[in-house]
């Protein structure tokens, strides 16, 4: 891809829209499933599993943006050009070792700016070597154009690990609701946490965990975060702030 399209696709993506603060913290709801659950791929049809592999074994996870193009984290793709050649993504599927479709990525575009201590700009795009074809299990997923308050609930998806002593990472999709945290008390817990992250989680709650790295964080069935890291499991985690990704475009 030349460097016009490229720079031409992050204005597209990260461009097209502005971010503003909403003024409305929505409350949990009491017939949300607040616990994680394991779940089914049509309720989280933007959701793929990126394997880096080719034994296919599930790495971080990731939303489809577009037919060809998927977001993830920068912190799973960082090492690209070792990666590139075995680097695929299962779609479609709620079992990351299992069904769905399979497609190789052909290009991998780490934000510029990523910070490899403090996972400043934690966002990578991958462009897939042919189009996903939609179908209930499968479809894209809209950008947030607000930002949401401390309270907000969100919904985190993944195959991730169930605690940070499990074994072994769940191959079957699962999915839990956590409430966006003040950042300001955030930041006492993460001292490296810049305006372009936000948090998510509460002490002893559900949460993100390893290998959910890359996957979503979705309010309104708008993408708003993508999983970062944390201090640990169950203790709420960062996640990449997606308005703070609107002036993301590559110039090289």
């Amino acid at each position: 891809m030349s460097p016009v399209k490229v720079t031409f696709l992050f204005s597209i993506i990260f461009i097209i829209f502005t971010c503003y603060h909403s003024t409305v913290s929505k409350p949990y709801e009491e017939d949300r499933i607040v616990g994680g659950n394991f779940t089914n791929i049509k309720l989280i049809p933007y959701i793929v599993s990126v394997t880096m592999t080719d034994e296919l074994i599930h790495n971080c996870g990731g939303s489809i943006i577009d037919s060809n193009i998927i977001l993830t984290a920068a912190h799973c793709t960082q090492f690209e050009e070792q990666h590139l050649k075995t680097m695929k993504i299962r779609a479609g599927s709620k079992y990351s070792d299992k069904d769905g479709e399979i497609i190789s990525v052909s290009q991998i575009i780490d934000h510029e700016s990523y910070d490899s201590v403090s996972k400043d700009f934690d966002v990578s795009i991958l462009i897939l070597s042919e189009n996903l074809v939609y179908t209930d299990s499968i479809q894209p997923i809209k950008l947030a154009d607000e930002r949401y308050k401390s309270g907000t609930i969100a919904r985190v998806s993944g195959w991730g690990y169930e605690s940070l002593f499990a074994d072994d990472i769940s191959t079957e999709l699962k999915t839990a609701f956590v409430p966006i945290t003040n950042w300001k008390k955030c930041k006492k817990n993460y001292e490296l946490l810049t305006e372009n992250q936000l948090c998510a989680g509460k002490t002893n709650g559900d949460d993100a965990c390893t290998a959910d790295s890359g996957g979503p964080l979705v309010v309104d069935d708008k993408l708003i975060g993508i999983v970062s890291y944390g201090n640990g499991c169950g203790i709420g985690g960062v996640y990449t702030d997606i308005c703070s990704l609107y002036k993301f475009n590559l110039t090289h």
